[in-house]
């Protein structure tokens, strides 16, 4: 309210190039307030943000549903090995198309569980087997480690995660159970 009363100010003296200056850093500040996810976890917040900065970076879009994860009980390496894995494979997949370049994600907590679900357009069909990805890239040794990595995660925490590809989208979900000690 204090900057639009501000601007209105500058408008009414006629002090045109300073309201468009004012404006303009305003625009600004805003679209950078708005590029912040934040779902009350220091950690979480750092890598949703370098990954949507860099998603943004190759013109694709990431659609966060989130709630508040503030008590999230995973350690916070293997949450970053979890959100890594997963939005980086998205991107990628993404990079290789030349529309539809959106990637939903889903992070969770409800009914003492923790659900994290990535979904996202891909340029080929997905061949899943055993719950296990038919790599396309020559490298067969060094690929397919990001989801083995997701799956180490989840067998440390008693989850299970789920591959599905379904009319030109590939989705992985992980649930995740609170079990304290």
């Amino acid at each position: 309210d204090n900057q639009l009363n501000c601007l209105r100010g500058l408008l009414e003296e006629e002090n045109y190039k300073e309201a468009r200056r004012y404006a303009e850093e305003l625009a600004d500040s805003f679209a950078n307030r708005m590029e912040n996810v934040d779902v009350q976890n220091p950690i979480i917040n750092v890598v949703l943000n370098q990954k949507y900065r860099l998603a943004k970076l190759n013109g694709i879009a990431i659609l966060f549903y989130a709630n508040n994860l503030s008590d999230l009980w995973l350690e916070e390496k293997d949450v970053v090995s979890l959100l890594s894995n997963l939005l980086d494979n998205a991107i990628e997949a993404c990079e290789k198309l030349e529309e539809n370049k959106v990637i939903h994600m889903k992070l969770v907590r409800e009914k003492k569980e923790f659900v994290l679900s990535v979904k996202n357009p891909v340029a080929f069909p997905v061949k899943i087997e055993n719950n296990r990805i038919e790599t396309k890239k020559e490298d067969k040794k060094r690929h397919g480690i990001g989801l083995e990595n997701v799956q180490m995660v989840l067998d440390k925490y008693h989850g299970m995660g789920m591959m599905r590809y379904e009319n030109g989208y590939f989705s992985y979900t992980a649930v995740i159970p609170e079990i304290r000690g």
